[in-house]
């Protein structure tokens, strides 16, 4: 059974902006701009990561090979579903919105009672396109959330280079993943 999410398009705004953040970290100086946009960065994949969600919009298309399984969208922060499809002749076919339900169940969406007609036997024979997230931009993200992450980025700011610190985390991001460097050098 497939069960497959791809990313069709996420919204590039900014949670948290290189001025706000300095603001934060009461610094007047434009010296280290590039590192704070990079630190932003960093703990706002963080942030999506553990909480398993995105923050800002972002649309997926859930590819399944077969309805005999659970339809929950398990990417968090659901908001909507734009549209279910099923392969027939390796064409996929829109399904009337009246011919499914759709319900959230905390972060997640689920689609229920999803009538379609016999179907191409295909890894990716049904698509529900959906969108996930707090909204569009920034000002859509809970305040404590965007608190979390500047102080995240403060830890960060105030501590870069300095590993063996007590409760510093050593986690640095490098090739889009959170790196655990203990134990490297």
């Amino acid at each position: 059974m497939n069960n497959t999410y791809q990313v069709i398009s996420k919204t590039s705004g900014t949670i948290i902006t290189v001025a706000e953040m300095k603001l934060y970290l009461r610094i007047d100086a434009d010296d280290d701009d590039a590192l704070i946009e990079q630190l932003i960065n960093a703990a706002v994949k963080t942030a999506e990561k553990l909480m398993s969600r995105d923050l800002l919009t972002c649309v997926y298309a859930n590819l399944r090979s077969d309805l005999n399984q659970d339809l929950t969208l398990r990417r968090g922060g659901f908001l909507s579903v734009s549209g279910v499809q099923y392969m027939d002749d390796g064409v996929y076919t829109t399904v009337d919105e009246d011919d499914y339900t759709v319900t959230t169940s905390g972060v997640y969406g689920k689609v229920f009672k999803l009538d379609v007609p016999p179907f191409d036997e295909h890894p990716e024979a049904i698509k529900i396109v959906f969108s996930s997230g707090f909204g569009a931009s920034g000002s859509d993200i809970p305040e404590d959330i965007v608190t979390a992450i500047k102080a995240h980025v403060a830890l960060m700011y105030e501590n870069r280079g300095d590993c063996d610190t007590p409760g510093i985390s050593s986690l640095i991001y490098k090739n889009n993943a959170i790196v655990d460097i203990n134990g490297v050098f």
